[in-house]
């Protein structure tokens, strides 16, 4: 961590000596050239960017796994409330700053009353018809109604296999929760900021349920030794939690993060849950850079000897998802509680008396920890030179090589009688005709090698996303046409409560099934297939860019070699092999993220409509009763051919809703996503190219007469260009220091 601040620091101690240069140079009118205004924009960039880029470190598990707990551990302090609501849909993210300093970003009110009427599709109720107006929660009638229909609705639709049903744990929540949010914003939602005494607050904003339900955001700024500028750590949802649309807020986030930490309770050990998220992690193809801790809890475990085998028996299990996995195991309650400045009640310091009673579990435990905090630093390490470092330092680098080859030019004028500047001036000239013809061959190249990557990229996300055997949308349709209903399983719910509340619960049971088919296995290929795309386009550009790369570098060692300044300038003649730049930093640039895969799961609001608008709920109530009551094996086989038919035209309205939420998502894919990154990286390429050439696009004019004139004239820039070149050697060595602590960095 240190090592790494050292060296930000010390590249942007190289910027502001590379500013100095160009102020140096603008002092001297005769040398002002629109060349650097070009690169002090480029170092400017750099410097920009590096305060802006952000490593990322999820820290993911089940609930009640300790996830908050660990990260206060982290931080060193009681940031986070421990034992959030599983309701919490949002990822909270922390940062450094100069806090404590909480942001709460509210739903819009239009993403609240969609949820809403997401959940109460075909809800049992006579509010519920199909000519009321859309809800919406901020009318005093539709929340009045709403309260009404949920007192009104049996306990079977309350309270399913055993727990609280999640639609009704919903819709409650949201009405609980209007009047204190309505009270803070109004006609519209917006953001909530807290600060000093009330930054605490927040906790109550993100464990309440019925607070975090209308939560879009939340981002903890916070003062701790961990969190620099540059690094986010996010407590993230349950890996267990029974929404599939949380798992694909998660998945949402993983795909941004460099870094994961993935916790396991030791009261539970590794759960079905556990390899089931953890499979369609590896599925993503982001499983690499992750560990695991087993986060202990002493009062579970009689010895140490139980303990290891415990961790033992989780590394076999996690071997199968992932070769080799790193696994840790210690308390985060107790190296957050064993702090000295840490406030505890009389029950904490019971609790850490006896666990430190057991110096055997103890001492187990903190070389356990001491393990992890050297893996981890390392891995944040290595991401940071990778994605912050290297690819800077290079840019920096390119500016610092072009500014000495433009001082050698210029010094090499004045040293030359008038003959020798016609054949420089001359030189110049042929070399400046033959780089400008490679530029302008370079960009037909890219020019036209992109249009068949874009037409194949077009024809392969339309392949991907088929409605046919073997495409993503034909997969899809065939999960809903092979969902199979079981009448017997809610046959009690048709007797005790009414066909239409049964209904209900088919059509929710349904919707969950086929949700988390969504998350859990259609997601993840659509992640799978992106990054196919991404590396392809590497490659493809890889070949296209090499030849003229090699060739660019050959004709300006040709133009070094005929100025004579090629032994005065650094690295290679010609300059370094180029680096394609990195796509992540490019999506990161240019502001592309992949449409998130949620957007596939907003549908059941087209459902409904036809549901009713064919059968009609208060109709079928009075159907089921009378098929009751003509007798019970007749009544029930015509109450199950009912409800067969109502489930065929869910289905046939689900297959229509999925059609167009994946054409949509296919489409947003292609043109939002792919499409643009190819144009953006392209452009990137483009850049780093032109970057290249800028040192060698010397005005020939300025040229002679900068050499033509006075003695006094000539002796004055002498003077200024000795010193830049001065400037320009002890640059250029730091950088090659760097260079090589940056390589150490990320290999150590």
């Amino acid at each position: 961590m240190d090592a790494y601040k050292s060296i930000k620091t010390e590249i942007l101690r190289v910027k502001q000596e590379l500013d100095r240069l160009f102020d140096t140079a603008a002092q001297v009118p005769d040398l002002s050239e629109e060349v650097f205004s070009q690169w002090r924009r480029s170092c400017d960039a750099v410097e920009e960017q590096m305060s802006e880029d952000v490593v990322r470190v999820a820290v993911v598990g089940a609930i009640k796994s300790g996830k908050s707990t660990f990260i206060n551990a982290l931080l060193g302090a009681d940031y986070l409330r421990r034992g959030a609501g599983v309701m919490t849909s949002i990822v909270t993210r922390i940062r450094g700053g100069s806090g404590p300093r909480a942001t709460l970003t509210f739903k819009p009110w239009d993403e609240i009353n969609a949820d809403i009427e997401q959940a109460l599709v075909l809800f049992p109720a006579p509010l519920w018809d199909r000519e009321r107006e859309p809800f919406d929660i901020r009318r005093a009638a539709d929340r009045e109604a709403l309260g009404r229909a949920l007192a009104e609705v049996g306990p079977d639709l309350l309270i399913r296999d055993g727990r609280r049903n999640e639609n009704a744990i919903l819709l409650s929540a949201y009405l609980e929760g209007y009047q204190r949010v309505a009270e803070l914003f109004g006609a519209e939602t917006g953001v909530k900021v807290l600060e000093g005494e009330a930054f605490a607050q927040h906790q109550a904003f993100v464990s309440a349920d019925a607070m975090a339900v209308y939560l879009q955001d939340a981002l903890l700024e916070i003062a701790a030794p961990l969190l620099e500028d540059d690094l986010e750590l996010a407590d993230c949802q349950g890996s267990d939690s029974p929404n599939p649309l949380h798992l694909s807020m998660i998945q949402d986030y993983l795909l941004l993060t460099h870094f994961i930490v993935y916790l396991i309770s030791s009261r539970t050990g590794l759960r079905q849950a556990d390899i089931r998220f953890l499979s369609m992690i590896r599925e993503m193809g982001i499983i690499g850079n992750m560990i695991f801790v087993v986060n202990t809890d002493f009062g579970e475990h009689e010895s140490r000897r139980e303990l290891e085998a415990l961790v033992e028996r989780t590394r076999r299990d996690l071997a199968v998802i992932k070769p080799d996995p790193a696994v840790f195991a210690f308390s985060a309650l107790y190296n957050l509680l064993r702090r000295p400045d840490a406030p505890r009640s009389e029950r904490d310091r019971l609790r850490l008396a006896q666990w430190e009673s057991d110096a055997e579990l103890v001492g187990f435990c903190d070389a356990q920890k001491e393990r992890f905090d050297a893996v981890f630093g390392h891995h944040l390490a290595h991401q940071r030179s990778r994605l912050l470092l290297g690819n800077h330092l290079e840019r920096i680098a390119v500016v610092a090589a072009a500014l000495r080859r433009w001082v050698d030019i210029h010094r090499q004028m004045l040293t030359r009688d008038a003959d020798g500047v016609r054949e420089l001036v001359s030189g110049i000239a042929r070399h400046q005709k033959k780089i400008t013809h490679l530029h302008a061959m370079v960009k037909t190249t890219l020019d036209g090698a992109l249009q068949p990557m874009r037409r194949e990229l077009k024809t392969e996300t339309d392949r991907f996303f088929d409605d046919r055997a073997g495409g993503l949308l034909g997969d899809v349709l065939d999960f809903i046409r092979g969902y199979e209903v079981s009448y017997g399983t809610y046959r009690e719910q048709i007797e005790s409560a009414g066909f239409n509340q049964a209904l209900y619960l088919v059509y929710q049971d349904f919707r969950q099934a086929l949700d988390v088919y969504l998350t859990e296995t259609i997601h993840p290929r659509v992640v799978k297939f992106v990054r196919r795309c991404e590396e392809r386009m590497r490659r493809e550009m890889e070949t296209v860019v090499a030849p003229f790369d090699e060739m660019g570098r050959d004709s300006l060692q040709a133009y070094e070699r005929d100025l004579g300044g090629a032994e005065a300038a650094s690295g290679p003649p010609g300059g370094q092999a180029l680096q394609l730049p990195d796509l992540e930093i490019v999506r990161r640039r240019a502001g592309i993220r992949l449409p998130a895969a949620r957007m596939t799961m907003r549908y059941s609001a087209r459902i409904r409509a036809e549901v009713v608008a064919h059968y009609g709920v208060f109709s079928l109530v009075r159907l089921a009763r009378r098929l009751l009551r003509s007798g019970e094996a007749g009544g029930n086989r015509d109450v199950a051919r009912a409800l067969g038919h109502s489930v065929r035209r869910i289905k046939r309205e689900m297959e229509k809703s999925m059609r167009a939420s994946f054409l949509d998502y296919r489409e947003n894919i292609k043109f939002q996503y792919l499409l643009k990154l190819l144009d953006a990286f392209s452009e990137s390429i483009r850049q780093e190219l032109a970057g290249r050439f800028q040192s060698y696009d010397a005005d020939l004019a300025r040229l002679s007469e900068l050499a033509a004139g006075t003695h006094e004239k000539r002796r004055r820039i002498a003077g200024t260009l000795a010193d830049m070149a001065a400037g320009c050697d002890a640059v250029e060595a730091r950088i090659a220091v760097l260079k090589g602590r940056v390589a150490e960095s990320a290999s150590e």
